[in-house]
């Protein structure tokens, strides 16, 4: 009975299962890994020099199967007119803009609450005055946009990338976006890198019971308010303790830097 058909479908199969256990954290790791690396590969020249469609997209994962291998970059040269693109976005479309490439437009003063905008890149993009409340913005980046105003209420935001944005009075309460945490129903980490906001504009910008870790270095700090918030894992600059209000908890949990 041992070696019956049967017996070595079951065995076969259990095989697989935990070969499959086994490969997805791998999966996850490779995802993650290249993700990080196009920081940096996006500006190497033998990069861009290569010849791309104008919808480029590179993807980790099984080889032209698109049902498990995920995006980590792309580049889009066929952008929507601003009018169109906010249209679009308004319309509140469920998983239409994930890892998408956005860039040059104005969709300032639209209503985007509870949008999916995980792992999607704004570039040179005016969103000032957007309601985002509610939204995913997982890996998020954002890279030279104006934020000014922008309303970021209750989103989840683990590893959102805001460096070098204008966020004059932006909203982030309540938002969610700490360190190096798992969800154990689907396997996945969040929080890698924390919320990166280096040398961003965030005079009288909200964090009121917000739960992050961000990364604060060089940003503008002045009216800040972290009123409630929990900051553990968060760095600031030493020099900038006295431009903010907060209290001995928070000024314990944060990562204190000289430069």
């Amino acid at each position: 009975m041992q070696n019956s058909p049967a017996n070595c479908i079951v065995r076969a199969y259990l095989q697989i299962v935990r070969n499959n256990l086994a490969l997805y954290p791998f999966h996850l790791y490779m995802v993650h890994a290249v993700r990080n690396a196009m920081e940096q590969i996006q500006f190497l020249p033998s990069f861009q020099s290569i010849e791309k469609e104008l919808i480029f997209e590179i993807r980790v994962g099984e080889y032209k199967d698109k049902e498990i291998t995920e995006s980590v970059f792309r580049t889009n040269e066929l952008q929507r007119p601003s009018v169109t693109c906010k249209g679009w976005l308004e319309i509140g479309l469920k998983h239409a803009y994930m890892f998408d490439h956005i860039s040059h437009v104005d969709i300032s003063q639209g209503n985007y609450e509870g949008i999916q905008l995980n792992y999607t890149r704004f570039e040179q993009v005016n969103v000032s005055g957007s309601n985002f409340k509610n939204g995913l913005l997982i890996g998020s980046k954002f890279t030279d946009c104006s934020c000014g105003q922008a309303d970021f209420h209750e989103s989840i935001v683990f590893d959102a990338d805001f460096r070098d944005c204008g966020l004059e009075g932006a909203l982030f309460d309540d938002v969610i976006g700490g360190r190096d945490v798992m969800s154990e129903k689907h396997g996945t980490f969040f929080g890698l890198h924390g919320i990166r906001f280096e040398r961003a504009n965030l005079r009288n910008a909200s964090f009121r019971n917000a739960q992050i870790a961000g990364d604060f270095t060089h940003a503008e700090l002045e009216g800040t308010d972290f009123t409630g918030a929990v900051l553990a894992g968060s760095r600031m600059l030493s020099c900038d303790a006295s431009k903010v209000s907060l209290t001995e908890e928070q000024m314990k949990s944060i990562i204190w830097v000289n430069h």
